[in-house]
């Protein structure tokens, strides 16, 4: 993608303390596209399953 903070999500773990980039392929931007679908993907994949 592009330079800079372009094309990256920063992920944060309040609970052990620890942060990460992520910078994930243009490929995954063409299927989740704006805001409310990439947000709807980390949610499905990083909650634990039966959370309300």
């Amino acid at each position: 993608m592009s330079y800079g903070y372009t094309g990256n999500i920063l992920h944060i773990d309040l609970s052990s303390k620890k942060l990460w980039i992520e910078n994930p392929p243009e490929a995954f931007y063409r299927t989740y596209w704006g805001g409310r679908a990439l947000a709807f993907y980390y949610m499905l994949h990083q909650m634990k399953t039966h959370t309300d």
